[in-house]
């Protein structure tokens, strides 16, 4: 296991059978290490895509609500909820 930001680990699962006697719990380690640097280098860091995505999340599901109480209609999942709105379709 590797820590590669604060409450976010990385986990690797190897069967040292088949990696061979020379790859030790040293090398994976600073393997997921290289591999955290590569995606923070290519896009940011995890912590900060975890919080985009629960706010995306959030937001969606309060417009998702709103339309659904004005309009009784949700245009993302489609749900009618207001007979005469379904029938005007």
């Amino acid at each position: 296991m590797f820590e590669a930001e604060p409450s976010i680990w990385f986990l690797i699962i190897v069967n040292k059978t088949w990696a061979g006697p020379g790859c030790s719990n040293t090398s994976l380690s600073s393997s997921l290490g290289a591999l955290h640097t590569l995606f923070v280098l290519l896009h940011r860091p995890i912590s900060d895509i975890v919080i985009q995505v629960c706010f995306s999340m959030l937001s969606m599901s309060m417009y998702q609500s709103m339309f659904r109480n004005h309009f009784g209609v949700c245009p993302v999942l489609g749900n009618h909820t207001n007979p005469a709105w379904a029938l005007s379709l």
